[in-house]
């Protein structure tokens, strides 16, 4: 090839280049769009994040809570039960919860 052959195709060269620039004009543009989008999503999954994660400690709080109340309310049913054994019979050789005769 010399050099006629090159400036010969050198047009043509640049007609079916200039449709591709354009082209990846257009995918750089969305591309950008599309990283603009992911760092969207990013933020908007970082909030759920911290959504759930509070929702997860609301949780845990209740049931902790719940424990507690039930202990609480199991406590004061057993000092009561406690508490009426020994009145009931005080001076009793033996207790309900015991057998008497052995």
């Amino acid at each position: 090839m010399d050099h006629e052959d090159i400036e010969q195709l050198r047009p043509l060269i640049r007609e079916e280049l200039t449709p591709l620039k354009s082209e990846l004009a257009e995918m750089k543009s969305e591309i950008v769009g599309m990283q603009s989008g992911m760092a969207g999503m990013q933020t908007a999954m970082a909030a759920l994040k911290s959504d759930i994660t509070e929702q997860i400690r609301h949780m845990k709080t209740e049931l902790l809570r719940g424990i507690e109340a039930f202990a609480r309310g199991n406590f004061s049913r057993m000092h009561i039960f406690d508490t009426r054994i020994s009145t009931v019979a005080p001076d009793a050789p033996c207790s309900r919860l015991e057998r008497c005769g052995s």
